[in-house]
């Protein structure tokens, strides 16, 4: 299998029965035939013919929704890893590293790195290295606060060193934007 059939899900759906009781049509006129795509769409004795083949995607916070197989299928390899099933679509699918992941996975690794991870060895050594030049309580910040104060000490520190020129946006004293530029 190619690396774009391994990020495709199992998309076959199981679909459970609901009360089309409640549906009405102008002048009681409910539909004879549907395609399988127009499913939600059928009153009591529609007859579903074949069709386009259809999913459920996970969608977010437990509001999954149905789409066309062929707009394209995918699974999360985190979920997959967990060994929990997640089919998406296109919409709501989102990419680490060329990865495939739905919303929920790819907010969580955003937030919060998975620990033995790039991003997490990154913000640990930034702790330490914080902790060791006297911020106090840095364990108790969260990923952003130590984004936010690391940027700060690589500011000061290269203000203090002199390599103002280094830094992205340097902060400089006022009589020095008042010389004129060369």
């Amino acid at each position: 299998r190619d690396e774009a059939d391994e990020a495709r899900g199992d998309c076959d759906e199981e679909d459970g029965e609901e009360d089309l009781s409640h549906r009405e049509y102008m002048n009681n006129r409910a539909p004879k035939k549907l395609a399988e795509y127009c499913r939600e769409f059928r009153a009591e004795g529609t007859v579903m013919e074949e069709g386009p083949a259809m999913s459920e995607c996970c969608g977010v916070g437990g509001r999954a929704h149905r789409f066309l197989t062929a707009t394209g299928c995918f699974e999360c390899v985190k979920c997959k890893a967990d060994g929990r099933k997640t089919n998406m679509c296109q919409s709501c699918l989102e990419k680490i590293d060329d990865e495939p992941y739905c919303l929920g996975c790819y907010a969580g690794s955003l937030l919060v790195p998975e620990a033995d991870s790039e991003d997490a060895r990154a913000i640990a050594e930034k702790r330490a290295e914080l902790s060791s030049n006297g911020v106090e309580h840095v364990n108790e910040c969260s990923v952003e606060e130590v984004n936010d104060l690391y940027e700060q000490r690589e500011v000061a520190t290269a203000r203090i060193t002199g390599k103002t020129s280094q830094v992205p946006f340097p902060l400089y004293p006022t009589e020095e934007l008042d010389k004129p530029q060369s």
